[in-house]
């Protein structure tokens, strides 16, 4: 399923007429590199199949975050309008003021650091505890791990294709500076990527580069998996659990995302796993 989405995402990529540049491949390549190698060794030399499909779970969520990228930038090319009035009236509606939360998060400074931390953590949690689902003989945890990154991925470009938003930072004009005790950084990293990819002039994508997914956010969808394949840890997820509950409440401030993308991410998650869970228990049994 992998490679025939990777030779859609291509194919569209190719009709489109955009050009594909890569950057800084060192760390990815790396990555890519040692894992490809411990798989094979371990599948026709040492024989340690734990290691064999650890190497590939690693670099199957490679692809993954590869299709995910590529599709969501190919999708904001087409530049469709911007749904970042429809987002936030959702959110007052539900009586959530984006402003107010960021005021309260900006008094409190210790917060700020937490949130700042949690929201960047996923990534290095991703990896670790894949390593460690395969060191406590978890390897179904861990490939469908993959399998719901995969259609939350796909389903998050998809959704933010028809519905790109700037995010809440941007709708409310707010100023790098305004706020001194609270740090948006990934927030403008998006919107000026996103910016960027929409400008009638451009006829490329960049890979690696910043995320422009807003709706659902996919920060919330990570914060839902990441707490689920902590459950086989009866200690470490205890740990893992409240540190990505902390991600999900940074995700509008660092993110800046409205309320509604977070609940939407976590909804998206939550279907992936169920997803997972009535299909693949025939396919993958948990250990």
């Amino acid at each position: 399923m992998l490679a025939v989405t990777l030779i859609i995402d291509m194919a569209w990529l190719w009709h489109s007429g955009l050009q594909l540049i890569f950057g800084d491949m060192s760390a990815v390549l790396i990555l890519l590199a040692v894992c490809s190698a411990v798989a094979f060794l371990h599948r026709y030399f040492v024989r340690d199949d734990s290691l064999f499909l650890f190497g590939n779970v690693i670099n199957q969520l490679i692809v993954v975050g590869f299709i995910a990228f590529t599709l969501s930038d190919i999708g904001a090319v087409l530049a469709l309008p911007l749904k970042d009035s429809q987002l936030n009236a959702i959110d007052v509606h539900m009586g959530f003021t984006w402003l107010g939360y960021v005021r309260w998060v900006n008094n409190h400074f210790t917060i700020s650091l937490f949130f700042t931390a949690a929201y960047a953590s996923y990534n290095i949690q991703g990896v670790w505890l894949v390593a460690l689902l395969f060191l406590r003989k978890q390897s179904a945890y861990a490939q469908r791990f993959v399998i719901i990154s995969y259609i939350t991925g796909v389903a998050c470009a998809l959704i933010a294709t028809v519905m790109p938003a700037m995010g809440a930072h941007i709708f409310y004009t707010i100023a790098p500076e305004q706020f001194q005790n609270v740090s948006f950084y990934s927030a403008w990293d998006h919107s000026h990527a996103l910016a960027a990819l929409r400008a009638p002039d451009n006829h490329q994508i960049a890979y690696p580069g910043a995320g422009i997914i807003m709706c659902p956010s996919y920060h919330a969808v990570m914060a839902v998996l990441l707490a689920y394949i902590s459950l086989p840890f009866r200690l470490l997820r205890w740990v893992i659990i409240p540190l990505n509950i902390t991600m999900l409440l940074s995700t509008p401030i660092v993110g800046g995302h409205y309320l509604v993308d977070v609940l939407a991410g976590i909804a998206l998650a939550l279907i992936a796993i169920v997803i997972a869970e009535k299909i693949l228990p025939r396919l993958v049994p948990l250990i």
